[in-house]
């Protein structure tokens, strides 16, 4: 679990990366906000509010202290914002990397289910956010200790005025806290329709191609994908600002209405001096800064909180963590025992209690129609999919949480959905390069891509060029169980040709098993046995109708 998952707060996420430069973060602040409040009495001072003559050598004095302190807050309001900066990037660093490990570590189930729009955005946008919310502490700190500072000058001046002045401000606060949380929920709303907008960007990415042959299609979809949703974070974003700066606008005016009540009010009730009005108008106005400084960060906390609630989500999804379990180091079964498997919020289950046997060196072939399970299958034999019910066995060595990543390490798969990496992670410089450089020529690719020390040149290569560089990077990992999830379907006759008749014949007399789902039934005399799917159940496990006599022979 990533350490920002463990915590409530971003101040807490800060103390833990470094307590010791935000403890030093802190006191810079903290100085330079009693520095602000110093400043007021210092001016007075200096301005000599009763008339009396000053001295030319006293006021060079006054000067060059207010000159001085003018200097101190630079300097450690300067500090304090930079190490506070310096923080905030590493724990940034820390959450995006802390994040990427952590949905790593989720079942791929979950994965789909939480969807990469919403990954995606927990990686850039949320984490943005914190960001920026954390950078504005020091402010907050910095205004909060300044108002202090003059409340407490504002006490020393005349207790009545202190008491209009703090009630004041606990009624702006009042008034702020409560429109915090009404727009908490408008802001949370907001957030999640972030998420919709990111799926309809994807969508209008990859989807390029099918929006641009259909212009009714295309206008319905940016409406309902990416405008409404847009439309709709645009206004509770609206309706949020518009309670936060309406608040902010009632705290300025209650500032004013003080200032009108110790100038006009006050005096008619109680006997007070010019110098203390002078002194306490200047302070209130002197006021208004660190409390417009923390009422603007508030809503930038207040959407960090709200982005780092949801980077706490994730903790409702349990992770797979790394286990000392093992594995036969040689099997020569897997087995599927009364395995069943449901897609959630599906009307029905996607793989019914179903038992198969594998075994090595035998090329399996599962065919079905679209819904039928096959593909769920071919995850739960890759691992992928960890059934609810059933167990999965390597001879009689049964998978679970404790073992299951060491018996991942024997299993190569090529998906339907596959994803190409450009690079060969884990491998040495120059280490696989005549290999790589075999099936290049092998897969027809060597004339597109070029192989140099770990790196491809290139991805961008057909549909069918690109499930070709899918297959060569499956083989380089030189696995003991390969899966194959419609991998011929888009290729040309030759290069089927080559699939089935040359490369699973490779893998049959390595001694490997091998799972291919396809519809391709002319090569159904390629495989050792055909297991046909229906409704999420096994409809029959046969031998193909060319191999029967074959296999009859090699028995006898």
């Amino acid at each position: 679990m990533i350490a920002s998952l463990e915590y409530r707060s971003i101040p807490a996420l800060l103390w833990r990366r470094s307590p010791k430069l935000l403890s030093a973060a802190l006191l810079c602040g903290l100085l330079a906000g009693l520095a602000y409040s110093v400043a007021i009495p210092l001016l007075l001072h200096g301005l000599n509010v009763q008339g009396a003559a000053t001295q030319a050598g006293a006021s060079d004095n006054r000067f060059h202290s207010y000159f001085a302190l003018c200097l101190f807050i630079l300097i450690s309001r300067s500090a304090s914002l930079i190490l506070v900066n310096n923080i905030v990037k590493d724990v940034t660093a820390d959450l995006r990397i802390g994040l990427s490990k952590r949905i790593n570590s989720l079942r791929v189930s979950d994965i789909e289910q939480i969807g990469m729009a919403r990954l995606v955005n927990m990686l850039v946008d949320d984490i943005g956010a914190i960001s920026t919310s954390a950078i504005s502490i020091p402010m907050i700190g910095v205004a909060l200790v300044t108002l202090l500072g003059i409340v407490g000058y504002l006490l020393y001046l005349d207790l009545r005025v202190a008491l209009i002045v703090i009630a004041a401000i606990g009624c702006g606060a009042f008034v702020y806290k409560y429109a915090m949380g009404a727009s908490e929920e408008r802001l949370k709303s907001a957030r999640a329709l972030r998420d919709d907008v990111q799926e309809g960007v994807r969508g209008l990415i990859f989807g390029a191609s099918e929006l641009k042959l259909n212009s009714q299609k295309s206008a319905a979809f940016i409406e309902d994908a990416i405008a409404r949703p847009e439309k709709e974070a645009a206004k509770h974003n609206k309706i949020a600002d518009a309670i936060i700066h309406s608040a902010g606008t009632f705290g300025d005016l209650l500032s004013f209405l003080v200032i009108g009540l110790v100038a006009f009010v006050v005096p008619r009730f109680f006997t007070i001096s010019m110098v203390t009005i002078y002194g306490a108008i200047i302070a209130i106005f002197y006021i208004i800064g660190p409390l417009a400084n923390i009422m603007h960060a508030i809503p930038t906390l207040l959407r960090g909180q709200v982005s780092l609630d949801r980077l706490k989500a994730l903790g409702s999804y349990a992770a797979e963590e790394p286990q000392t379990g093992v594995v036969p180091a040689s099997f020569s079964t897997i087995r599927l025992q009364a395995v069943r498997y449901d897609y959630p919020n599906a009307n029905k289950a996607a793989l019914l209690p179903t038992s198969l046997t594998l075994r090595r060196g035998e090329i399996l072939f599962i065919v079905g129609g679209n819904g039928s399970g096959k593909s769920t299958l071919s995850k739960i034999l890759s691992l992928l999919y960890v059934p609810p019910e059933g167990t999965v066995y390597f001879d009689e060595c049964p998978i679970t949480r404790n073992n299951i990543a060491q018996a991942r390490d024997q299993i190569g798969i090529v998906l339907s959905n596959y994803h190409l990496f450009a690079k060969l992670y884990g491998a040495e410089q120059g280490e696989q390069a005549a290999s790589v450089q075999r099936l290049l020529e092998l897969l027809e690719l060597d004339q597109h891509i070029r192989f140099e020390g770990t790196s491809f040149s290139s991805t961008q290569l057909s549909d069918g060029q690109r499930r070709r560089l899918a297959l060569l990077l499956a083989i380089l990992d030189d696995k003991e169980v390969y899966v194959f999830d419609e991998w011929a379907a888009d290729q040309d006759p030759r290069f089927k040709e080559i699939f089935y008749r040359h490369l699973l014949q490779d893998f049959k007399i390595r001694n490997r098993f091998i799972v291919v789902i396809t519809h391709d039934d002319r090569y159904f005399h390629c495989a050792d046995r055909v297991v046909t799917m229906e409704d999420g159940a096994v409809l029959s496990d046969e031998l193909p109708p060319r191999s029967a006599s074959l296999a009859a022979v090699r028995q006898a």
